[in-house]
């Protein structure tokens, strides 16, 4: 992208965007979400990406940091960089506040089930 003149750019974010498919994503309300599908979804981040996921994202992190440290000589590489950094951020977050809300909302289920808490 350093080649392209600042209107290319503003153009091929817009084609960029623009292609991206959201119609099969809904939104994602953690309150909303069955057991199972909250289950689910935590046993993924469990096993695949807290496993084997967040070894890769670290490493793409760490690329990154190379990158801007090497290579960022303007603030648009510097700003490139940095949001590559905060998408793998928020994948990351994304993955554990799943296995957090699952994990919180077993352990309220078990309490609710032994009679200790008001299910109200």
């Amino acid at each position: 992208m350093k080649d392209l003149i600042p209107n290319e750019q503003v153009k091929l974010m817009r084609h960029l965007l623009a292609s991206i498919d959201l119609s099969d994503i809904d939104k994602i309300d953690k309150e909303r979400l069955d057991d199972e599908e909250l289950m689910s979804r935590a046993i993924a981040a469990e096993v695949f990406f807290i496993q084997h996921f967040d070894k890769i994202l670290k490493l793409f992190v760490n690329e990154q940091l190379k990158f801007i440290a090497t290579e960022a000589t303007d603030k648009e590489k510097l700003a490139f960089g940095r949001g590559t950094i905060n998408a793998f951020a928020i994948i990351n977050e994304w993955f554990d506040d799943q296995v957090r809300t699952a994990r919180s909302r077993q352990s309220k289920k078990e309490e609710r089930e032994k009679g200790g808490v008001n299910p109200l």
